[in-house]
């Protein structure tokens, strides 16, 4: 990142803490600006607030799920780029996150932290 640029902006919608917390500093170390929310609904609201470049979902949550989230997101005409996070792998839930626009996926068993940040950075390399 050169100076004087604004660190990329992400938010992460994750509820189970230890994930959300690893996320946050390898993130935050590798030079972005996190957000960190625990629902969907908390997330939905930040993200009528404020500009992310990207967001970083969970399926499974409180208060709003990962399905909801995207489709909110998108209804709302936000074109952020989505990737979702979740041991949720069957194949009619990641054709689902795909039909309601979202623009990757992991599997929070098979995929290491640092996998997940050079997953992000490929997708910033894309839109610069």
């Amino acid at each position: 990142m050169s100076e004087g640029t604004t660190p990329r902006s992400i938010l992460i919608a994750e509820d189970d803490k230890p994930m959300a917390s690893a996320l946050q500093g390898k993130l935050t170390r590798a030079g972005f600006s996190v957000t960190v929310v625990s629902n969907g609904e908390e997330a939905l609201e930040q993200i009528k607030q404020k500009t992310f470049d990207l967001i970083i979902s969970d399926l499974v949550m409180p208060r709003k799920n990962g399905f909801d989230l995207i489709r909110d997101i998108r209804a709302l005409g936000n074109q952020v780029p989505i990737i979702v996070s979740s041991n949720l792998n069957q194949e009619e839930d990641l054709k689902k996150i795909m039909e309601l626009g979202a623009n990757g996926y992991f599997s929070k068993a098979d995929t290491t932290i640092s996998q997940v940040v050079e997953r992000v950075r490929q997708i910033f390399e894309i839109q610069s």
